[in-house]
C-alpha cells in the first residue's frame, strides 16, 4: 500500500501550529511565573509590617524615621537596626532589587513594584497598617468643596495626585492653563490665598494661620510672609497647614530630585512627558502678587528648607532642578501619598 507523504504546504501548516502552541505555552508559563514572583513579594511586604508592627507596640505606636525613600535591607540606615530583632533578614524582591520604605515616626509606607507595573503599598498609621493600592481616586474638600482627583503612580513608584491643587483637569499638554491650578505661598494651608485672583496684603502674619484670605507680599529679606519664619510648616501629613487631605503631604526636596532622575527630566517637556504630567503654571510675584512666568517655567514645592529659602522643582525649556526660592512666592502645590 502506498503512504501518502506529506506535502510541502501541509508541512507549513504544522510547523505554523506547533509555533502558536509553543506561544501561548510560553506566555502561560511567562504569566505563571510573574504571577509566583508578585506573590512573593506580597508576602515579604507583609513579613516586613508585621515586624514594623512588633516594633510600634514596644515604641508608643511609631515607627523607625526615615524621612527620604531607602531600600530595605541596602540603604535604610536607621530601620534595618530597629527591626533586626524582629525581622533578622531583610527580603529581597525575587528580581535582585529592594522594597522601599519611608517614615515621618508617626506613619510609614512600604513599596513593592509588581510585574504589571503597579506598585503594591501598605501604609502604617498609628499602630496599625492598611494595603493602599495607587488606582482610583480620591474624593476630599478643596476650598470649601468637594473635589475628585485621580491617582498615579510616578517613575520611582510613589503614588501621587494626578494634578496640581485646584487644577479643573489632567494636563493634555506642557502649556495646558485648565490643569495649572493654585499657586500656594510656602508653609500656607488652604485659606483661599492661593486662588490666582486674591487680594493682597503688606502686612506680615505674625502667627502660623493669617485668618485671611489675602497674598501677603514681602520685598524685604527673609521675604517671608510671616513676620518670624517659621520652618517647622508643612512637614508631613501631620504638618501644620498641609493643604493636602489626609494621608497625603507636600513632597520633599529629594522627592522631587528622584522624580527628576528616574524619568531624566531635561526640561518641562519630559517633565510634561513624566506620569505627573507636571505643567508650566507659573508663580505669583512676592513683592507685588503679580502673575509671572505661567506658560514658560514650572516651579513646584516641596517642604524642604535650605537656610532662609525653600527649595522646588523648576523647569524650563532647558532644564528641570531642584532650585531655592522665597517662601513669599506663590507657586502649585502637587500632593504625594504618605
Amino acid at each position: 500500500m502506498n503512504k501518502r507523504a506529506f506535502t510541502l504546504i501541509e508541512l507549513l501548516i504544522v510547523i505554523a501550529i506547533i509555533g502558536i502552541l509553543s506561544g501561548f505555552i510560553a506566555v502561560s508559563m511567562s504569566g505563571a511565573t510573574n504571577a509566583a514572583k508578585d506573590g512573593r513579594r506580597k508576602a515579604d511586604i507583609d513579613t516586613i509590617r508585621k515586624a514594623l508592627l512588633m516594633y510600634s507596640v514596644q515604641n508608643g505606636n511609631t515607627y523607625p524615621i526615615q524621612s527620604t525613600q531607602c531600600n530595605i535591607g541596602s540603604d535604610c540606615a536607621v530601620l534595618s537596626p530597629a527591626i533586626s530583632p524582629y525581622l533578622p533578614n531583610n527580603p529581597i524582591d525575587p528580581n535582585g532589587t529592594y522594597y522601599t520604605y519611608q517614615s515621618s515616626g508617626t506613619d510609614c509606607t512600604i513599596t513593592a513594584n509588581l510585574s504589571t507595573g503597579s506598585v503594591y503599598q501598605y501604609a502604617c498609621i498609628g499602630g496599625y497598617s492598611v494595603f493602599v493600592p495607587c488606582t482610583g481616586s480620591i474624593a476630599f474638600t478643596y476650598r470649601g468643596g468637594s473635589v475628585t482627583y485621580g491617582l498615579v503612580t510616578s517613575q520611582t513608584g510613589r503614588c501621587w495626585m494626578d494634578r496640581n491643587l485646584g487644577a479643573a483637569q489632567v494636563a493634555t499638554a506642557y502649556n495646558d492653563s485648565a490643569a495649572y491650578g493654585d499657586l500656594f505661598q510656602w508653609g500656607r494651608g488652604d485659606d483661599g490665598h492661593q486662588v490666582r485672583t486674591s487680594g493682597t496684603t503688606s502686612t506680615l502674619s505674625a502667627t502660623d494661620i493669617p485668618g485671611h484670605s489675602n497674598f501677603i507680599m514681602n520685598g524685604a529679606t527673609p521675604y517671608d510672609w510671616r513676620s518670624v519664619q517659621n520652618i517647622n510648616l508643612w512637614q508631613g501629613i501631620s504638618g501644620t497647614n498641609n493643604p493636602c487631605p489626609s494621608g497625603w503631604r507636600i513632597p520633599t526636596a529629594a522627592e522631587w530630585q528622584s522624580e527628576i532622575t528616574a524619568g531624566s527630566w531635561a526640561n518641562y517637556n519630559s517633565a510634561y512627558g513624566s506620569p505627573l504630567k507636571l505643567t508650566v503654571a507659573g508663580g505669583r510675584q512676592y513683592t507685588d502678587g503679580v502673575l509671572v512666568l505661567a506658560g514658560t517655567t514650572g516651579v513646584y514645592w516641596s517642604n524642604s528648607v535650605n537656610g532662609i529659602y525653600r527649595s522646588a522643582l523648576s523647569s524650563t525649556n532647558s532644564y528641570s532642578i531642584i532650585d531655592s526660592t522665597v517662601a513669599s512666592y506663590g507657586y502649585p502645590v502637587r500632593c504625594i501619598r504618605n
